[in-house]
């Protein structure tokens, strides 16, 4: 096989990219590859990092060529790992950890040096080098606002990527930036969580407003049967919080289950109450005042 076409097998399989050592072990020489280079059948990306014309740039390869750029002891962190797995958007910039304190500068990518990388915290996306989608938590604890912070995690947790008690442990036996609000934010999803944006926008509405707290994802059964599992529920006044989503409700078949479900919340003693998205988005002081003026009558026995 000829070294181009070890070296485009290799590039297929890391979204195009590739380095010049790894050209030179395909069995290319430097002036073979400086002459693929000035004639545009390579493109350079970072010193010694290119990408073979013609291939798609991909987030994927734009990490990648970040990471390989950076060192073999680089690997893709904070903002940057948190969007590969799909629980946070990222930015521009290419985050990587490189342990220990070589200097490094590399156009596009944010280097960050922290005090301890353990192995437990390294893990691969098929070819790129990541952090766990549970380090990627604790570096965004020091790095997002409160708000961010709790949509990547409750995204992350939706997504079977981490698990409240574990990342717990972690902020008691750990000391890092943004411990303190990452262990708050655990400590309120200890007896569930929101499972969509909608409910976590809901949930900020009735904080926002200073009502109790409801429980997220509750079950509520009768006589030991359970009669349905509801968003939120508020459990003293025993009101149920439903968020209907369009794509999710739409059709007889559930518009029927909803209607038989809330019948036997009724009959346990709860009162459903159903929002939209477009109340919660559009119309949050009337939501808030519903929630608000329902448990008042409820607790007055009502």
């Amino acid at each position: 096989m000829r070294p181009d076409e070890r070296l485009a097998r290799i590039a297929e399989r890391q979204f195009g990219i590739f380095t010049l050592e790894k050209a030179l072990r395909c069995g290319l020489t430097p002036d073979q590859a400086a002459y693929r280079l000035r004639i545009g059948r390579w493109k350079l990306l970072h010193r010694g990092v290119y990408v073979l014309a013609g291939a798609p740039l991909r987030r994927e390869g734009r990490v990648l060529a970040a990471t390989l750029a950076a060192g073999a002891d680089a690997w893709a962190s904070h903002g940057t790992a948190a969007s590969l797995f799909g629980f946070a958007p990222g930015d521009d910039l290419v985050d990587v950890i490189v342990p220990g304190r070589r200097r490094l500068e590399v156009a596009g990518v944010r280097v960050h040096r922290p005090r301890a990388f353990p192995t437990s915290d390294r893990t691969r996306l098929g070819p790129i080098p990541v952090t766990t989608p549970g380090r990627a938590i604790v570096d965004l604890a020091g790095a997002l606002d409160h708000e961010s912070l709790e949509a990547a995690l409750d995204e992350a947790l939706r997504r079977d990527f981490v698990r409240v008690k574990v990342l717990l442990r972690r902020c008691e036996e750990q000391r890092f930036a943004g411990n303190r609000v990452l262990r708050t934010l655990l400590v309120e999803r200890l007896d569930g969580y929101t499972e969509s944006p909608l409910e976590l926008r809901f949930l900020r509405l009735i904080r926002a407003a200073r009502l109790p707290a409801p429980k997220p994802q509750f079950e509520i059964r009768s006589s030991g049967r359970l009669v349905g599992r509801v968003d939120f529920a508020f459990v003293a006044p025993r009101v149920a919080v439903e968020l209907d989503g369009y794509a999710y409700h739409n059709g007889k078949r559930r518009f029927d289950a909803d209607h038989n479900r809330d019948q036997g919340l009724i009959d346990a003693g709860w009162f459903p109450l159903h929002f939209t998205d477009l109340q919660v988005r559009q119309r949050p002081d009337a939501v808030v005042a519903t929630v608000r003026r329902t448990i008042q009558r409820r607790l007055r026995g009502g």
